[in-house]
């Protein structure tokens, strides 16, 4: 699978294509993420409150770059699982 269809699958999972299929998105309404995002969305308003702001680009550029370590994350075990009898062969010569 190249670079590009994992991103893809991981764009289905995570509820940003609408075309998810048989996998399903983490985001469906009243899922576990949802609740989760809601959480830091309530965050995220408490701190611009803090600081008497109505956005920040700082706390915007973290949000985005955990979603984008998450991506690099997940695809990472995508690999590892797609590949798990070669890392497990691997292991054993350690």
């Amino acid at each position: 699978m190249t670079w590009e269809e994992k991103r893809v699958l991981w764009e289905k999972v995570m509820g940003i294509r609408t075309d998810s299929g048989k996998f399903g998105s983490l985001f469906e309404p009243g899922g576990i993420c949802e609740r989760l995002y809601e959480r830091i969305s309530a965050a995220q308003h408490r701190l611009l409150d803090q600081l008497g702001a109505q956005e920040s680009r700082d706390m915007d550029e973290i949000l985005n770059l955990e979603d984008e370590i998450c991506m690099h994350v997940a695809i990472r075990m995508f690999d590892y699982g797609a590949n798990w009898g070669k890392y497990d062969e691997m292991a054993k010569e350690l």
